[in-house]
């Protein structure tokens, strides 16, 4: 407080007053759906290279299929925050629930997919945070985005589990109760699912494209 009135007195404070920081501006929701639909390449490639180095094991043909399951995911992530998620919701569930079948395959426990997937939301805060900086204050992303974009995740992680489930039941009642590596028919029907399910993402962007709005009631 006697600094303050010392420089008062001065004049200094009246002279030079100290200079303001920037004013930040954060995403707004079309641009992180723009954001997420020009990472998704690289975010898929990131969480697949850390999900082999943490796993340490090679996991033969599921491994491709597996990476074309999380790179389906990421896909899904730009119109699930946008104006359109409750139209694309449905499908995200789908593949989510494909990534824990496959995880059942891969013999992982219902603990490892949830950290598989939380590998994924670390993934992108990280990557969010790395576009931030003093200097483009432009390029923070909104609590509101950000929970949003959490939750997303949150539902990915539920139907993942859910698919896991499913994976083990079916392996209970029509087989041993022991996960058995996937024929190549069996890996082909789960490719054959994706692909059916990011045709229907395909089919559905020119109506949920980020700039585009649903109907009002």
């Amino acid at each position: 407080m006697l600094s303050f009135q010392r420089e008062a007195i001065g004049g200094s404070s009246a002279a030079h007053p100290p200079e303001e920081p920037p004013l930040s501006r954060t995403l707004s929701e079309r641009e992180l759906c723009d954001w997420l639909e020009a990472q998704a390449p690289e975010l898929a490639r990131r969480w697949s290279l850390e999900l082999r180095a943490r796993s340490g094991r090679d996991e033969g043909e599921l491994e491709p299929l597996r990476d074309a399951i999380l790179a389906g995911i990421v896909r899904f992530l730009s119109p699930a925050v946008g104006p359109w998620r409750d139209q694309v919701e449905p499908l995200l569930q789908q593949v989510a629930a494909l990534y824990g079948n496959v995880a059942c395959l891969r013999g992982l426990a219902a603990g490892d997919v949830v950290e598989e997937i939380q590998l994924l939301r670390e993934i992108l805060f990280r990557f969010l945070f790395r576009e931030s900086s003093p200097e483009e204050p432009a390029n923070g992303v909104g609590i509101r985005e950000l929970l949003r974009l959490s939750r997303v995740v949150d539902h990915v992680v539920t139907h993942a589990n859910v698919g896991h489930i499913d994976g083990l039941f079916f392996n209970l009642l029509h087989g041993s109760g022991v996960t058995s590596l996937p024929g190549e028919e069996k890996i082909g029907e789960l490719a054959s699912e994706l692909s059916q399910l990011q045709e229907e993402l395909d089919q559905m962007r020119p109506v949920v494209a980020p700039r585009s709005q649903p109907p009002r009631n």
